[in-house]
């Protein structure tokens, strides 16, 4: 197909651009509508509280008046350990405890926990955040002290039950071989609800039971709609382009493989430049100058060694471009792994942080005396702060930061960030 040919086509789907997205608006309104009181009291994307709801629900633990019992923490355990990891040797019929935000040795918290004498379950619950290094083996070789290997297992949950990144080749390996390790999506969760509880247990349908079984419906909602990302829109949106391509022919005008494949890479790469007008209408357009200058001056400077992460501008425009919500990360700067300098960027702002993942640390930036230094570091820039409540924290937990605005100056923003690094260094967190 020619280049030109494939340009019509483009020409044409935009010129009827406003009629497709009408007929889209008004097909969504036909949808059946999704109230999540999950989503709207707490998020549906927060993992600690995502993960403290999940672990509610494992402690229901009750007898029915039919007599059966509702064990949610054995059906959950029978489901992961003898239906997705099938070890049927392990002992599921004892009382299970549930605890979440399990601190480790080294300083780190284990989402949740699941476990007795006869084995536990680690859940790494990822929805949005990133993985942290070396997360999942901290966790693993820490609980080997109080559980024989074979009858340790790992979750790692996640939107897509993909792969953890961060976890050593040669351990993933072990647990792969032994069926250790699962890798869970949300929407497996969903089904867990709906097959192993919603439809087994016909009691909780009762009038007296009803307060759990909505509960139990919402909760099956939200994990759906956390993997599926609003799956039915998406679907009824392609619906309508696949009418539009039909009623003009588009698809006859494809006679081969390789006329198929230009024309979606052509389709590609018209929506990434579309995507990247983003960048020229939001409020971080100037930020991003900024920022890229911020990193060639702490190169220059010298701060540059093993430590020290720094994306190229296309890289973390990228991010940002393809990402709706995602944080970027242009500066990652690490103080002998306890402690970081982390500059953040999205859509909407762009900010310097001081971040922490170990309790101690948190309550020792939060001292007067640091917190009094740290603000002098600052200087002009207001000093905001983060989460200082070590029982709130999370995966992505900023003590101190500082927005940058779109006319600062990137000698003083890399000044800043050098005499922080100096003095946190000094502190020997």
């Amino acid at each position: 197909m020619e280049n030109i040919e494939l340009l019509k086509i483009i020409n044409l789907f935009f010129k009827e651009k406003n009629n497709i997205l009408s007929n889209s608006k008004i097909e969504r309104k036909k949808l059946i509508p999704n109230l999540n009181l999950i989503e709207s009291c707490v998020g549906s994307y927060n993992e600690v509280y995502n993960t403290k709801l999940l672990a509610e629900m494992l402690k229901i633990n009750f007898i029915i008046d039919d007599g059966i019992e509702i064990n949610f923490a054995k059906d959950f355990s029978n489901y992961i350990i003898k239906d997705q990891l099938k070890h049927n040797d392990i002992n599921t019929s004892n009382d299970i405890n549930i605890d979440t935000e399990i601190m480790t040795k080294k300083g780190r918290r284990i989402d949740l926990l699941i476990h007795n004498s006869d084995f536990e379950i680690i859940v790494e619950n990822k929805i949005n955040a990133n993985e942290l290094e070396n997360q999942l083996e901290d966790y693993y070789n820490d609980r080997l002290n109080y559980i024989n290997k074979d009858k340790l297992f790992i979750i790692f949950l996640t939107k897509d039950a993909h792969k953890p990144f961060s976890l050593d080749e040669n351990l993933r390996s072990e647990l792969e071989k032994y069926s250790r390790i699962c890798y869970l999506s949300h929407n497996s969760i969903a089904d867990f609800i709906e097959r192993n509880i919603l439809n087994r247990y016909d009691s909780l349908k009762k009038d007296k039971y009803i307060s759990i079984y909505s509960a139990l419906i919402q909760m099956r909602d939200n994990e759906k709609n956390i993997s599926s990302n609003k799956l039915e829109v998406n679907n009824m949106e392609k619906n309508i382009i696949d009418t539009f391509f039909k009623e003009n022919n588009i698809y006859e005008s494809l006679n081969n493989i390789y006329d198929i494949e230009e024309c979606s890479n052509l389709f590609l790469d018209a929506a990434y430049l579309i995507k990247s007008r983003k960048i020229q209408l939001s409020p971080i357009k100037n930020q991003i100058g900024i920022i890229s200058k911020t990193i060639e001056y702490l190169k220059n400077k010298d701060l540059q060694n093993k430590d020290c992460i720094y994306l190229d501008e296309a890289i973390f425009k990228g991010n940002i471009i393809n990402n709706r919500d995602a944080n970027s990360l242009p500066i990652n700067i690490n103080i002998n792994n306890n402690i970081y300098i982390k500059l953040f960027i999205n859509m909407n702002c762009c900010y310097v942080a001081v971040f922490s993942n170990i309790d101690e640390i948190i309550v020792k930036l939060n001292t007067p005396e640091i917190k009094e230094e740290i603000k002098k570091i600052f200087g002009n820039y207001k000093l905001e702060e983060g989460k200082n409540n070590t029982e709130e924290k999370d995966d992505d937990c900023y003590v101190y930061y500082f927005l940058i605005g779109e006319n600062d100056n990137y000698e003083e923003i890399g000044n800043i960030i050098i005499n922080l690094y100096n003095y946190l260094k000094e502190q020997h967190f």
